[in-house]
């Protein structure tokens, strides 16, 4: 079933195999949209601006192309070229064949650009365009230029949603903290989210403020965020739903130093737990196969005190994405790789 969408063609690198007339037709109608063609054909010419490769279609010409259009006609080549698109992850528009990709009859007036999909018949399509662009005056009249509400939206490329994970620096007795290297090896896993990682020192005072001002310069594009600390004597990914107001006066941080009190914020409720449902993910991610439950503390140092942190400022801010401390074991107990996925 196809989903009719508008792509933005600029600085797009496009293979179009095959350069007879419908081939050529396509790779003209792509450059005029801003696109970069790449033509394969064994009578192609030189085109400035564009690549040309004067032979027949070899395995590897899609290499580097975000589209493919297969049109030489020949069912054997085309099937070839889609099959390579196939394997590459990227859509493929046929000639001969069913392809991942159709063109859609296109007509412009003023700033309204409209497409007739006619099921791949193509030449209903075309008689649907010319009917609508030739009684496009009648239906256009009566719509406001500007719909109240959509004029912010004018020019603004849309943003993904920004998660933020960080993880601890090294601390007395953990020497190499695998969480900053678990985080970034969770975000390479979430291609459709704008992820970043944030390290933090393991100090009293100090780790905080750092995450705190990630969070604030994000604003409104904030879907989630977690901290991630490690616990060498847990044997799986636990999210914690509880953060104390309390720290240990007994231990000390990187830069060995003790905390300076024992309540994290003076004056503040003892304890804030998760605003999101922890079992829920922590069950859902079991029946993924995921080694994950939740936790009810995050001990009394530097986690429980960066978690207390990022669950009152949710509660100041009404940051609506979900906010946690989730702990991972040592990677002796549990590798990189199946943390990061749980993650």
């Amino acid at each position: 079933m196809k989903l009719l969408v508008a792509l933005e063609m600029s600085g797009t690198k496009v293979a179009v195999v095959g350069g007879g007339r419908v081939g050529l037709r396509k790779a003209h109608k792509l450059a005029a949209h801003g696109a970069i063609v790449r033509l394969v054909d064994p009578a192609a010419v030189a085109w400035p601006g564009h690549e040309v490769r004067r032979r027949r279609y070899q395995l590897g010409d899609l290499d580097g192309c975000s589209l493919a259009f297969a049109c030489t006609g020949v069912h054997s080549v085309d099937a070839a070229v889609a099959s390579e698109a196939r394997a590459r992850g990227i859509w493929c528009n046929r000639t001969t064949g069913e392809g991942s990709l159709d063109m859609v009859a296109q007509a412009r007036a003023g700033e309204a650009t409209f497409g007739v999909h006619a099921g791949g018949d193509a030449r209903r399509a075309v008689l649907l365009r010319d009917r609508l662009r030739d009684a496009w005056p009648e239906i256009e009249e009566g719509v406001p230029d500007s719909v109240p509400g959509t004029e912010q939206m004018r020019g603004v490329n849309p943003q993904p949603p920004v998660l933020v994970v960080s993880g601890f620096g090294p601390f007395p007795g953990v020497d190499d903290n695998p969480t900053p290297a678990i985080a970034s090896e969770a975000a390479s896993r979430l291609p459709w989210l704008d992820v970043r990682v944030v390290e933090l020192p393991t100090v009293f005072g100090q780790a905080w403020p750092i995450l705190q001002a990630q969070l604030d310069a994000i604003g409104p594009r904030l879907a989630g965020v977690f901290a991630l600390g490690v616990a060498n004597k847990r044997r799986q990914v636990e999210i914690e739903t509880i953060a104390f107001n309390r720290r240990a006066m007994d231990r000390r941080d990187a830069a060995g130093q003790l905390a300076d009190g024992i309540a994290v914020r003076s004056g503040e409720a003892p304890e804030r737990r998760v605003m999101f449902d922890a079992e829920g993910f922590a069950e859902h991610l079991r029946e993924l196969g995921h080694p994950v439950r939740t936790s009810a503390s995050a001990g009394d140092y530097l986690c429980n005190e960066v978690f207390y942190e990022l669950l009152a400022w949710q509660r100041r801010t009404g940051s609506r994405g979900p906010a946690g401390f989730v702990h991972v074991p040592a990677l002796a107990s549990l590798s990189l790789g199946p943390s990061a996925a749980a993650i």
